[in-house]
């Protein structure tokens, strides 16, 4: 495998992570937020700001797949 191929997986990766943090901010999904996962990060926070960071964190791994993208 060579460097152009890894940074597509690895964009495709951070793209489809980012995507699915973002919506589920954005459409407050009631899965997404009971989740062990999750409640082991932003737990002890309300649902408005544990929407806040997962926004904030799909826009972040949406910028850096297309940065990764951009340097292929």
């Amino acid at each position: 495998m060579n460097v152009s191929t890894a940074a597509w997986i690895m964009s495709a990766i951070f793209c489809l992570g980012g995507m699915i943090s973002l919506l589920a901010a954005l459409l407050n999904w009631e899965w997404f937020f009971r989740s062990e996962g999750v409640r082991m990060i932003v737990g002890r926070m309300s649902r408005k700001w544990q929407r806040m960071i997962y926004a904030a964190v799909g826009l972040l791994m949406l910028c850096m797949a297309a940065h990764l993208i951009t340097q292929v």
